[in-house]
């Protein structure tokens, strides 16, 4: 296919910029038009820029037309090409937790919504609705699913705004202060459990890890003075830890707890000394 290329020049019609340009992403040609209010860009070298950036994604998606076909603009097409092309780079419990948000709360609502015709209004009073069954902390979640793939829809010029981006959503509820056991009720805890579970908690309380850190432990993520925290397990699969705060080193305390609750039956390769 020959590739089709346009540099529109704008045209001054009095209160606003304009331009004129043909879009092939339907199977045949449309012309179609795109104009700045003259009271935002005051000048025609500063409108014509816009043009020429605008015009950059127009020639994108003319020369890559059935990947921007009309009848695939909505939601699910938008969600299937999120999934394919772009999720696999996510960790393993964020495309998760996208693939649950759009299935169980925003494909059946907005699947078959065009993109173009989706509204702020209309999202706004989705979220409120939503606010019967989940928590405000849940609803953030499904929110930021929806506006991640919709500034996807952007990059791929599938959009050219997000509405998701304006939606006012509930206020995080208080949380309430983290109790902190004292030792002795520590200790208590440790001696009334049987091995391996005594030995996980030493992990978690001791070497603050998370239990899907403590899972993921390997080997050679044992040296003789610390503790390597690279991986975690979520949901049996093997992925990075949830932060990036959270690749991290945890040295052995003094007292040896934290050792001690390492099997020390490894190979020569990754000898750990005795307590």
């Amino acid at each position: 296919m020959h590739e089709r290329y346009q540099r529109p020049q704008v045209q001054d019609l009095g209160t606003k910029w304009k331009i004129y340009y043909w879009d092939y992403t339907e199977g045949t040609r449309r012309r179609r038009s795109k104009s700045w209010a003259k009271s935002v860009v005051g000048g025609q070298r500063e409108a014509q820029r816009l043009a020429d950036q605008f015009m950059e994604r127009v020639n994108e998606r003319n020369n890559e037309p059935h990947l921007f076909a009309s009848d695939e603009e909505n939601l699910r097409a938008l969600y299937d090409k999120c999934r394919d092309l772009t999720w696999p780079f996510l960790k393993n419990s964020t495309r998760k937790q996208y693939a649950e948000s759009f299935n169980t709360y925003l494909l059946p609502v907005f699947g078959n919504s065009k993109l173009r015709k989706l509204s702020t209004v209309e999202l706004q009073a989705y979220f409120n609705s939503l606010q019967v069954a989940l928590s405000p902390k849940s609803i953030r979640l499904v929110h930021g699913t929806l506006r991640a793939a919709l500034n996807q829809g952007i990059a791929w010029g599938l959009l050219d705004r997000n509405p998701a981006v304006g939606v006012k959503l509930p206020r995080r509820r208080a949380v309430k202060p983290t109790i902190v056991l004292p030792l002795v009720e520590i200790r208590r805890v440790l001696e009334t459990v049987n091995e391996p579970t005594r030995s996980l908690l030493v992990l978690m309380v001791f070497a603050s890890m998370r239990p899907g850190e403590v899972f993921a432990l390997r080997w050679n993520d044992v040296l003789r003075d610390r503790v390597i925290v690279d991986e975690r397990v979520y949901d049996d699969e093997f992925d990075d830890v949830k932060t990036e705060a959270g690749n991290r080193e945890v040295p052995f305390d003094r007292h040896g707890i934290i050792l001690a609750a390492i099997p020390a039956n490894v190979d020569e390769k990754h000898q750990v000394p005795q307590a």
